[in-house]
C-alpha cells in the first residue's frame, strides 16, 4: 500500500466520522461505511487514535473526531453540531443572568472547552482561559469524569493519581468512583464557598455524556430569583441541546 493510498483511506474513515460527529463510531461501522478491509481500517484508525485525529471513547462506545482533527480546522464549531446548537442556548443565558457559562467535553483525559461566554457583569467569575486542563480542576470536570464506567474511571485514576489540592477529599481510586457514582445520580454538581459559586449539569443521551455545562458566579450573587433563572437555565440547555441534536440525526 502506498503513501498515496493510505491517506485517502485515512481521509475516508475521517469523513465517516465527521458525518456524523455528534455521536461516536464503532469500528465494524467505519469499516461499513468506509467498504475497507477490517484488518486495514483497524490499522489506520488505531494510528489516527494514536495521532490524535481520532478519539476512542471506550473499548464498546466508538470513535470520535480527535483533538488534531478540530485543530486542522483551526475552529471548534467546524462540523461540531453541539456548539453550533448550543451557542444560542450560552448567549440568551449571559443575556439574561450576565454570568460565566461554558460548554465543555472531555477528550483525551482533559477537560476541553469548545465555548464559552464571559461575565458581564461588574464584579466577575470567570472560567479559566486555557482550553484543556485536567477534569479534577472544575466542577464541570467532574461531571464528564462521572460520565464514564467505573472501569473507565479506574484507568483514569492509574493514569492521572489523586486530583490533590483540586479535589482534596479523592486521595483514593474507590474514593474517586464512590464520588462520581454519587454525581452520577444527582445528574449535577454544585460548590459553593464564600466567595464563588461553582455549577454543572451533563448533557446526557442516555448513559452517554455528549458534554457539561458550567457556570461561576459569586456566592452573593446566588440568591432568590437570579438562583432561580440560573437553575431554570441549567435544567433546560441540556434538554434543548439534546432535542435539537435528535432532530439533526433523524
Amino acid at each position: 500500500m502506498d503513501n498515496i493510498q493510505v491517506l485517502e483511506r485515512a481521509f475516508r474513515l475521517l469523513e465517516a466520522v465527521a458525518k456524523d460527529a455528534a455521536r461516536p463510531h464503532t469500528l465494524s461501522e467505519l469499516i461499513q461505511k468506509s467498504g475497507l478491509k477490517p484488518a486495514t481500517a483497524a490499522r489506520i484508525v488505531k494510528s489516527l487514535a494514536n495521532l490524535g485525529y481520532l478519539e476512542q471513547l471506550g473499548r464498546k462506545t466508538g470513535y470520535v473526531l480527535g483533538r488534531m482533527a478540530y485543530e486542522l480546522a483551526r475552529d471548534n464549531n467546524f462540523s461540531r453540531p453541539l456548539v453550533t446548537i448550543a451557542k444560542p442556548l450560552l448567549q440568551e443565558f449571559s443575556r439574561q443572568t450576565g454570568e460565566y457559562i461554558c460548554l465543555s467535553e472531555l477528550r483525551d483525559g482533559q477537560r476541553v472547552i469548545l465555548d464559552h461566554i464571559l461575565s458581564t457583569r461588574s464584579v466577575q467569575i470567570n472560567g479559566p482561559i486555557v482550553n484543556a486542563e485536567t477534569p479534577y480542576r472544575s466542577v464541570s470536570g467532574h461531571v464528564l469524569l462521572a460520565g464514564l464506567t467505573p472501569d473507565e474511571q479506574r484507568v483514569f485514576f492509574q493514569k492521572n493519581g489523586a486530583p490533590g489540592a483540586y479535589w482534596p477529599e479523592i486521595t483514593t481510586e474507590n474514593k474517586l468512583i464512590q464520588a462520581l457514582a454519587k454525581i452520577r445520580v444527582q445528574s449535577r454538581v454544585v460548590i459553593a464557598t464564600e466567595e464563588i459559586t461553582s455549577l454543572a449539569v451533563p448533557i446526557c443521551d442516555g448513559d452517554r455524556y455528549l458534554g457539561a455545562i458550567g457556570v461561576f458566579l459569586p456566592t452573593y450573587r446566588y440568591k432568590t430569583e437570579h438562583r432561580r433563572l440560573i437553575q431554570h437555565f441549567l435544567e433546560t440547555i441540556p434538554e434543548q441541546i439534546l432535542q435539537q441534536l435528535k432532530k439533526q440525526n433523524t
